[in-house]
């Protein structure tokens, strides 16, 4: 069900979407999967604020995952709230220097704090590093890197390193 309400939402569908993720969410109140998909089809939705609530779950439940401070970095900088998507940044940068932090997850928490530099920064080590995510969290179809396709560069270096 959360696969599939993901795969609603980015088909935007959006109705669809929302009552698949919440069933996932029914059927496992626990699952830290079901909870991300919810805020993330909440956050495509416009419902910022029950996004970021969900994905704050999310978070919780997951124990601070990247992935889970990435969908709630991108909620909080799609309800105004920039500077709170800062601090998940910077939370994310401090673990980077400590494990494995995936630089197109990084990519899309820099861009959701509004540092355009850091986030293409970071997006060239995705790509130079063959960052599996970049499939996923740079696809135009998938409206998480919107921020990221405003900035100049960004489509320059989708073009340099030839990605569709």
């Amino acid at each position: 069900m959360r696969c599939y309400g993901f795969i609603c939402g980015y088909a935007g569908e959006y109705a669809q979407a929302e009552e698949a993720a919440r069933r996932a969410v029914e059927l496992d109140a626990e699952s830290y999967l079901a909870r991300f998909a919810l805020g993330e089809v909440l956050r495509v939705n416009g419902k910022f604020e029950e996004s970021v609530a969900t994905a704050d779950l999310a978070l919780a439940i997951s124990g601070r995952h990247a992935w889970a401070i990435m969908f709630l970095a991108l909620a909080l900088a799609d309800w105004g709230k920039p500077a709170e998507a800062d601090a998940l940044y910077i939370e994310m940068l401090a673990r980077a220097r400590r494990q494995y932090v995936s630089p197109a997850a990084l990519a899309l928490v820099a861009a959701a704090s509004a540092r355009e530099h850091d986030a293409i920064h970071h997006a060239r080590d995705a790509f130079e590093t063959r960052d599996p995510e970049c499939l996923f969290v740079f696809s135009r179809y998938a409206n998480m890197a919107t921020r990221l396709y405003e900035h100049p560069h960004f489509p320059e270096l989708l073009a340099e390193v030839g990605f569709q």
